[in-house]
């Protein structure tokens, strides 16, 4: 869980700060074709992502960013759809795109 719990009591004693900022980035959870780099910058807020979504079928794009909601970030991609930004219930933004054949770029950041 997300709280240091003392065990003899059940209390609260702490917060897993480690666990609560990997849980609170910016990450893809799933990518057209193959995943060629990540990565989250938690001082700035800018999530970059690139990949080959090749020549099949492949799935959509969807990532995650801990941006409060929808109209605080900009979601910049090359190579897929017009990328669709959803604000999630308790916080973050969903981005989902479809892809073309081929390379494929993701940059999302704070407006």
């Amino acid at each position: 869980g997300e709280f240091e719990v003392d065990c003899a009591d059940n209390s609260v004693t702490g917060v897993r700060d480690e666990l609560v900022a990997d849980l609170t980035r910016g990450y893809v959870r799933a990518a057209p074709g193959s995943l060629e780099s990540t990565s989250y910058d938690d001082a700035t807020g800018s999530l970059a992502a690139a990949g080959n979504a090749g020549d099949g079928d492949a799935g959509p794009l969807l990532a995650f960013h801990p941006g409060p909601r929808a109209v605080n970030v900009d979601a910049r991609v090359v190579g897929l759809g017009r990328p669709d930004v959803e604000s999630l219930a308790g916080g973050g933004v969903l981005i989902r795109a479809k892809p073309r054949n081929g390379a494929w770029q993701l940059e999302v950041g704070p407006r």
